[in-house]
């Protein structure tokens, strides 16, 4: 695909006046690439987390080094998950928008 229909893919986000709804705008028409590296990242550190608390299970003793293999574990999963979440909202809701604005501008 050649520069010139990717340009015409992408779709123009609109102009408000109200500078936040503005910049909600802008947050949400960014191109898709960037957003879906912030998902990647979520899901590797979801996984990463998932396997700190495996290893720690089957491998440590019984101690305050596996309790605290697992906090950590347990705090990347956590960390992971919100990134991945926040970034598929993201992309669902950019995606929405890219259909209503499509039309329209």
């Amino acid at each position: 695909m050649n520069t010139q229909a990717k340009n015409k893919a992408v779709t123009k986000a609109p102009r408000v006046n109200n500078r936040y709804v503005q910049l909600l705008i802008n947050h949400y028409s960014t191109p898709l690439e960037p957003i879906f590296k912030q998902f990647r990242l979520g899901v590797i550190a979801f996984g990463a987390g998932l396997a700190c608390i495996i290893i720690a299970n089957t491998h440590l003793l019984p101690s305050l080094t596996q309790e605290l293999a697992v906090l950590i574990g347990l705090i990347s999963i956590g960390a992971g998950f919100t990134i991945a979440m926040l970034a598929q909202i993201r992309l669902f809701i950019s995606r929405i928008l890219q259909f209503m604005w499509r039309d329209k501008f």
